[in-house]
C-alpha cells in the first residue's frame, strides 16, 4: 500500500503520518469487507431457511401421498383376494370354491 501513496503526500505526512494513513485505510477496508461478508452470510442463511422449509413441506406432502397410495394398494389387494379363489386350496376345498363362485363342478380353476 505504501507504493500507492503519492510522493508529495508522503513528504507532507512524513513516515509516521504515512504509516498511520496506511493503517487507517487498511482498517476501513477490512471493516467494509467484514460488513459485506456479514450481509452475504445473513442473506444466505435466510435463503437456506426458506428453501429448507420448502423441502420439509414437500417431504411431508410426499409422505402423505405415499401413505394414501399404500392404503389404496392394500385395500385393493384385500378386495382382490376375496374375489379370487385361494391359491393353495386343498383338493376337497376346490369343490367348495367352485360352488361359492357359481361354477359347475367340472370347471377347471386356474390358480394365480
Amino acid at each position: 500500500m505504501a507504493g500507492r501513496i503519492p510522493a508529495a503526500l508522503r513528504a507532507q505526512l512524513g513516515d509516521d503520518g504515512t504509516f498511520g494513513l496506511i493503517e487507517l485505510l487498511e482498517t476501513g477496508r477490512k471493516e467494509a469487507n467484514q460488513q459485506v461478508l456479514a450481509m452475504a452470510a445473513g442473506r444466505f442463511e435466510r435463503r437456506m431457511a426458506e428453501e429448507l422449509g420448502k423441502i420439509r413441506e414437500e417431504i411431508a406432502t410426499t409422505r402423505v401421498e405415499m401413505l394414501r397410495w399404500s392404503f389404496v394398494f392394500w385395500i385393493g389387494l384385500g378386495r382382490r383376494s376375496r374375489r379370487s379363489p385361494r391359491v393353495h386350496a386343498p383338493v376337497g376345498q376346490r369343490q367348495i370354491l367352485r360352488m361359492q363362485h357359481g361354477l359347475p363342478a367340472s370347471t377347471h380353476l386356474q390358480y394365480r
